[in-house]
């Protein structure tokens, strides 16, 4: 254990989610950990969810350092975040989902992984569950491993990692935040290049196995409904915007091989993006035009590399470092006749 423990910040915004805000609210008051602060942001929803929460934690029998901060105004997932960072007294911060669940030993997990307080960013990893079982999808690491003195963006590829920006499950040192300027830039989609900044700047700290995070998936959270009904044009311009952010930090970074193989990450979710984008009934063709044109504006990729790849990352550095030599309409007509058509195939499926 540490030496000492820290204040930690635990920041959920409150939208809407109904069904799953009593579950998350509580997940957070059972928390082993005693020292914390428990910051709950009501962004102005449409539905009773902030009674739910203020009813819930009235009849939690162990009482809990509290306060609520109300939006003048829908801010979005990540204007919470940055309310939470401005409003903060804790060393860390923690940011966390309404609709998601924390194990109980959350918090102490992390904290026990902070080197006593000295450390930038410690994550865990987390699993996701629709209707009640668990999801094939899981986003963490193999192995736990620490870096000292070297980028966190560095260590994951150092440790056989695959690199995914996702900023919840994770304590920040609030203090590395602000003297980085690390905060949301996109009011949605806010979690890649958060984290990916942060990651870039952080030199101490861990990333865990341990699974202390569950992702409630359904159709109402912000993926499910972008994947069930469509991007909206607000949408498809905030992801594409944090796409941008990505490609123009990942492109002066030092390191050759974290660049290339973060740059062929990022373009494989650019392409996503892009077909969501084509296949939205909400998205002008002008707008989706505009769209791919930045997407596809990706940083020059080497055709050939002394980097250890895989077979598949190897192709794909062939394949996209070929593409971004190709005039744009070009480069648009490929990507609709291979990467969309492989994705139609997956839909299908």
């Amino acid at each position: 254990m540490v030496a000492k423990e820290p204040l930690v910040t635990i920041g959920v915004g409150i939208f809407e989610g109904n069904e799953y805000v009593a579950s998350s609210i509580t997940s957070v008051l059972q928390q082993d950990y005693d020292n914390l602060e428990i910051i709950v942001v009501d962004d102005r929803g449409k539905t009773n969810a902030m009674q739910i929460v203020t009813d819930t934690i009235d009849a939690f029998p162990e009482k809990r350092n509290i306060r609520y901060i109300r939006h003048p105004e829908n801010l979005k997932t990540g204007g919470v975040r940055n309310t939470v960072i401005d409003n903060a007294n804790g060393e860390y911060v923690f940011f966390m989902d309404s609709d998601d669940i924390i194990t109980t030993d959350c918090i102490s997990t992390l904290v026990a992984a902070s080197d006593n307080g000295e450390a930038d960013i410690v994550k865990a990893s987390f699993k996701c569950v629709r209707n009640n079982k668990e999801n094939k999808y899981y986003s963490g690491v193999s192995k736990s491993f620490t870096f000292n003195g070297t980028p966190m963006i560095d260590a994951f590829y150092d440790n056989g990692e695959e690199f995914w920006g996702n900023m919840t499950n994770a304590i920040f040192r609030l203090q590395f935040l602000k003297d980085n300027n690390i905060r949301c830039v996109q009011m949605k989609f806010e979690d890649d290049s958060f984290f990916l900044h942060a990651a870039m700047k952080a030199m101490r700290g861990a990333f865990l196995s341990n699974v202390t995070y569950i992702r409630l998936l359904h159709d109402r959270s912000i993926m499910g409904s972008m994947w069930k009904n469509g991007v909206s044009p607000y949408d498809a311009e905030q992801a594409v915007d944090g796409i941008s952010c990505k490609y123009k930090a990942i492109d002066g970074w030092n390191n050759a091989a974290t660049r290339t193989k973060l740059l062929l990450n990022t373009i494989k979710q650019a392409m996503q993006y892009m077909y969501r984008s084509r296949n939205s009934s909400q998205v002008s063709r002008e707008l989706y035009r505009k769209l791919s044109r930045i997407l596809l504006s990706y940083p020059m990729l080497p055709l050939s590399t002394h980097i250890a790849l895989t077979k598949h990352q190897r192709h794909k550095l062939l394949f996209y470092g070929i593409l971004r030599r190709l005039p744009l309409a070009f480069r648009r007509f490929v990507i609709y006749q291979t990467t969309f058509r492989h994705y139609r195939k997956i839909e299908l499926k």
